[in-house]
């Protein structure tokens, strides 16, 4: 049987608080705008989904370098050993620029992307 939430957020059969949840959205958004080249525009956390306007800068994402882009997807993701390496600044081998660029152009694409 499944519980519904009123528009308080308390689970009415249990009478325990889900509010917490609406901070931990809101937190999750900011630290997504942080790595990803995409603004919220508006928003709102209701007590059982939301609602999320989103306007993609992909002007922002293709002025960042690739160190830049490489920090952003870092941010959220572990990247592979080679973007780590490079935002070390650690040297890079000739064999491995091409991979490098790759890399990095995927990551400029998916971070301007709501869909990946």
């Amino acid at each position: 049987m499944s519980t519904t939430l009123k528009n308080t957020g308390v689970d009415p059969n249990t009478g325990k608080s889900y509010e917490h949840r609406r901070e931990w959205v809101e937190s999750r958004f900011i630290e997504l705008v942080g790595a990803f080249a995409i603004d919220i525009a508006a928003y709102a956390v209701m007590s059982n989904h939301l609602h999320v306007v989103l306007r993609i800068d992909i002007e922002s994402a293709n002025r960042w370098t690739d160190r830049e882009v490489v920090e952003h997807w870092h941010l959220l993701f572990k990247g592979t050993e080679l973007t780590q390496r490079f935002a070390k600044g650690e040297l890079v081998a000739e064999r491995n620029l091409a991979q490098l660029k790759h890399t990095i152009a995927q990551y400029r694409s998916r971070l301007s992307d709501i869909s990946c």
